[in-house]
């Protein structure tokens, strides 16, 4: 799929999501319930046993789980996504007990897909039009989810707390 220039005459880019900063506060998933975390990012149904939060310091937009692939978030993140129909990824609310001054959190599961990371000479690519076109999207064999340029651009408007928009190691080409 070919990206379209943003109005400042530049082709947008892909980008890789992430937590901005790992020093805020968190919340723990305590067990999968027996679901892999790959699986359980992809959308798998999944039972915890527990989730609790840090009870001291602030909760960003973006929230780490104790699982590297796995990140929850706030309500104005979700409110972002579905104001502006970004498609390719699906929010599980979460019951979170530690804290009574935090809303609704939701586990951000992603269904979009694109093809496998590549090692070439130059480092690493994946083929654009393995792409199946969704804002939210997974590789196969890598653990990040990437961001379109249309959802790249809602969450800068967005301006949401501990959201990194990080450039991707791989070439979209």
């Amino acid at each position: 799929m070919a990206s379209t220039p943003t109005s400042s005459g530049q082709a947008p880019e892909f980008r890789v999501l992430r937590l901005k900063s790992h020093s805020g506060a968190q919340i723990w998933i305590n067990n999968l319930g027996g679901v892999h975390k790959f699986d359980v990012l992809q959308g798998a149904r999944f039972e915890p046993s527990s989730v609790t939060a840090d009870p001291h310091g602030r909760l960003g937009d973006l929230i780490g789980t104790g699982w590297a692939v796995l990140l929850a978030t706030s309500q104005a993140f979700v409110e972002a996504v579905r104001e502006a129909e970004l498609t390719g990824c699906q929010f599980l609310p979460l019951e979170v007990t530690g804290r009574e001054d935090i809303g609704q959190l939701s586990l951000l599961q992603v269904l979009g897909r694109c093809g496998p990371k590549q090692k070439v000479e130059y480092g690493e690519r994946i083929d654009r039009d393995s792409w199946d076109g969704s804002d939210f999207f997974v590789a196969p064999n890598y653990g990040g989810i990437f961001l379109s340029p249309r959802a790249v651009e809602v969450l800068r408007r967005a301006k949401l707390c501990n959201v990194d928009l990080e450039p991707p190691r791989a070439i979209f080409d």
